[in-house]
């Protein structure tokens, strides 16, 4: 093979690339390199692998998804389970993997990032390890960066209306997203898409359209807005489109699966019921836990 890594001084090759238990694995060797400390030299065998993981992974992904079937039913199962608080409704996650190993049509799995600030952080971390999970099992990746939505700042969990951003400051901080997540990510079996591409292009008719399919009742009924409502705490109007773009998202890429922490679930569940009358078959959400900050309260997801 003639792939390598170079690292500190160290040049890493691979040894043997297999296929076990539905993944791709690699045995590597240290060809050669100068004498560095124990601890430094294990610390660098240890990055250079981690490259080298990407490398081959990426190059024989195409291969192993054209020669090898999707795993089994609970083998996939078993492994999307892990982790995770609530599937909603499992049976449905069930039958649309069956009818993906029957077709061998791979799942379209959606997670949404909104570039409020620059960088990635660790709660991100938790759903996009999820995410590369239905990689590993043959499916697609879609990560929508919420470049438009980030003007408006999902009020999720939160106990005030966020600052606004402007186009310009979202798109400023989107631009480091694409090569962060790539980091987990397996980059040739992922779509990036920005939300701006159709949420920038809606007519006020279609604003319309997509609003009635709700009622500020149902809105109220998060306990986000139902307890700044009752605590006298302002909510602003542009605060309750939040979810009606987030699932006019899951409109836009056919999203089958959506993954999210356990304070979206209001708003994954409000995508299912506009896909419906959007004519497409809802989508399954799977939400996973959500990091506390150092505080014990603000989160990291």
């Amino acid at each position: 093979m003639e792939e390598k890594v170079d690292m500190q001084g160290l040049t890493i090759v691979p040894l043997k690339v297999y296929w076990r238990d539905n993944h791709i694995k690699i045995e590597i060797a240290l060809a050669k390199g100068k004498k560095l400390h124990d601890k430094r030299q294990d610390i660098a065998k240890r990055e250079a692998k981690r490259s080298m993981d990407r490398q081959i992974r990426n190059k024989y992904w195409g291969f192993d998804r054209m020669t090898k079937n999707f795993p089994k039913l609970n083998e996939q199962m078993d492994l999307i389970r892990k982790g995770v608080e609530e599937i909603i409704p499992e049976e449905e996650l069930e039958k649309k993997i069956i009818k993906s190993i029957k077709n061998k049509n791979p799942l379209r799995v959606k997670l949404g990032a909104d570039p409020s600030r620059p960088d990635l952080h660790i709660g991100h971390g938790v759903v996009l390890k999820k995410l590369r999970a239905f990689q590993d099992l043959g499916h697609t990746a879609v990560l929508i960066v919420g470049d438009f939505t980030a003007m408006i700042g999902d009020p999720s969990g939160k106990n005030k209306t966020r600052p606004a951003l402007t186009f310009k400051e979202t798109k400023e901080n989107a631009k480091s997203y694409f090569e962060q997540a790539g980091i987990i990510l397996n980059s040739k079996d992922l779509e990036i898409r920005n939300n701006s591409e159709w949420l920038s292009k809606m007519s006020f008719e279609d604003v319309i359209k997509l609003l009635s399919n709700s009622t500020i009742a149902r809105l109220l009924e998060r306990d986000d807005f139902s307890n700044r409502y009752k605590n006298g705490i302002p909510i602003s109007v542009h605060e309750l489109l939040y979810p009606f773009a987030q699932a006019y998202d899951s409109i836009a890429v056919k999203s089958d699966i959506e993954l999210g922490g356990t304070d979206q679930k209001f708003n994954l569940l409000l995508a299912r019921d506009i896909q419906r009358e959007y004519n497409q078959i809802p989508q399954v959400i799977i939400t996973n836990p959500i990091l506390e900050g150092l505080d014990g309260v603000n989160k990291n997801v």
